[in-house]
């Protein structure tokens, strides 16, 4: 059930085929952890893309407002006058972005009972901790390297198993 209810990540333009496919993980895996209703997330899917719209915007405005704010510091004399409406502008996008971060939570409440509220203040937490986790490792891949020791959230590690023979350890009498 949980594929039929976890839609494709809409084909944004722009956005990076990479992104899609994490995003589409990311909807599969919160429709499991969350144990969504088809009717929940029809309703919570759209809720969570305009989240992510709108955080989105923010990042993109602020990266523009911090360029120019390091161009405004390269220039002599300093127009401190400049700098401090840069900076207001980042204090307002900020302020924007988290009042409308608050609708569309407020927005969330009315959909997921109490227990998938917590679920989902979990599993967002965890879900970008374990996707950092496999960007680091595809990395590291690509360079050469083996993966690092960190295991995915639900997976065995290394001490949940018993090594073989084969592995490199004796057996044990």
């Amino acid at each position: 059930m949980a594929q039929s209810l976890a839609p494709a990540a809409p084909k944004s333009p722009g956005v990076p085929e990479g992104k899609r496919l994490i995003e589409t993980i990311k909807i599969w895996k919160m429709t499991e952890a969350l144990n969504l209703d088809e009717d929940q997330a029809v309703k919570l899917f759209p809720k969570l893309a305009q989240l992510e719209a709108s955080r989105r915007e923010f990042q993109r405005r602020q990266r523009l407002l911090r360029e120019e704010l390091a161009e405004l510091l390269k220039q002599r004399p300093l127009r401190d006058e400049e700098i401090k409406a840069r900076l207001d502008l980042l204090d307002r996008a900020e302020t924007d972005f988290r009042g409308h971060e608050q609708v569309i939570r407020g927005g969330l409440r009315s959909i997921l009972s109490l227990e998938q509220q917590a679920r989902l203040a979990l599993f967002e937490d965890r879900f970008e901790t374990e996707m950092r986790s496999v960007m680091q490792d595809l990395r590291q891949r690509r360079r050469g390297f083996p993966p690092a020791s960190s295991q995915s959230v639900g997976s065995p590690g290394p001490r949940d198993r018993t090594l073989t023979p084969m592995e490199g350890e004796s057996p044990r009498k």
